[in-house]
């Protein structure tokens, strides 16, 4: 059992699942934009005070939709992180934080991250950071 475990975490295995689900999340979101209009997430970015808004609706977007697909392939992982990570914070601070109920609806659904991160971890064996 333990040679397979090594095996698996040497390929890179335990983290397809945290992949899959990051990635269809971030895609789901850019689909959910993109099949309402961009028009109409441009509108809540200038409302929010977001530059060029029509512009970033649809970089946004893009970047949700394609960053989430190639998450969930394994392709450009670590390229896509930075920028899938300033959507995510914009979003926290620009918009969820605004609101007390938003905010305990999010606090919520990190209950499931624990149990993500602790079966990885189990398969994989401690993250290295570097």
């Amino acid at each position: 059992m333990q040679e397979l475990r090594t095996r698996l975490a040497l390929e890179g295995w335990p983290l397809v699942p945290l992949r899959l689900i990051v990635g269809f999340g971030f895609a789901a979101h850019g689909y959910a934009k993109l099949a309402r209009g961009p028009e109409s997430f441009a509108s809540i970015l200038q409302v929010l005070g977001i530059p060029f808004p029509a512009l970033m609706a649809w970089a946004t977007l893009l970047l949700e939709l394609l960053g989430g697909v190639s998450l969930m392939l394994g392709a450009f992982v670590l390229a896509l992180s930075l920028p899938l990570g300033l959507v995510m914070v914009t979003a926290m601070f620009g918009v969820h934080l605004r609101s007390a109920v938003a905010l305990r609806i999010r606090l919520t659904s990190f209950r499931e991250m624990p149990v993500i991160a602790e079966t990885c971890e189990k398969f994989a064996g401690r993250p290295r950071l570097l």
